[in-house]
């Protein structure tokens, strides 16, 4: 099955400072997005700090298959989602370990969801609010889920999705990679059907 990707980012409308940082490699198949944390000092240098970072990790273990590998597979179900979860947590350390060594960059941080497909298959690794979509069939569906206060307020029942898309505090993020010494991180997988389209936004 041939994968390719494309890849753009815009600085919208209502801020100087463009902080999006993405990965479009075909030969990789690799295809992520990181998006800063606005109003934090340091955002558009976590996004791209946190991607350099989780390419430079990853890489050598796809590479080279008989590299001695520095996580377990059976904890995370297989080669890929072992990958991502470790490259993503190194991503987390790296920046962290600068904001806590520099006061003014303290807290920064940063959305990531990356996407590998292999043998068929796609795997994810997703934190924060940057979305994975799914076109299928003419039918679009999201397959991530946004960490953020109102969607944790929709998933307990105090709000309804429609109520969410006009939330005061719809910009809340519950989960960012960079402000903690340790990040939670879902792992998705699924099965690639010829005439998929992903979106990562």
């Amino acid at each position: 099955m041939k994968i390719s990707g494309i890849g753009m980012t815009d600085i919208g409308r209502k801020r100087q400072l463009n902080e999006d940082y993405y990965l479009c490699d075909n030969q990789q198949s690799i295809y992520l997005v990181a998006d800063g944390m606005g109003g934090v000092a340091g955002g558009e240098l976590a996004s791209k700090m946190a991607v350099d970072n989780f390419v430079s990790k990853i890489y050598p273990f796809l590479q080279d298959y008989d590299v001695t590998l520095p996580f377990d597979l059976k904890a995370n179900n297989g080669y890929i989602p072992s990958l991502l979860k470790y490259g993503i947590e190194e991503a987390n350390s790296t920046v962290y370990q600068y904001g806590f060594h520099d006061p003014s960059k303290k807290g920064m941080g940063t959305t990531f969801t990356a996407a590998i497909t292999s043998e068929e298959k796609l795997y994810v690794g997703h934190i924060g609010d940057t979305r994975l979509y799914r076109i299928r069939s003419g039918k679009i569906a999201q397959l991530s889920e946004d960490h953020t206060l109102v969607q944790q307020l929709v998933k307990d029942g105090h709000i309804t999705p429609k109520e969410a898309r006009h939330h005061p505090k719809k910009n809340v993020i519950t989960r960012l990679l960079g402000p903690k010494p340790k990040v939670k991180i879902d792992i998705l997988s699924e099965q690639l059907i010829p005439g998929d389209i992903y979106l990562l936004c």
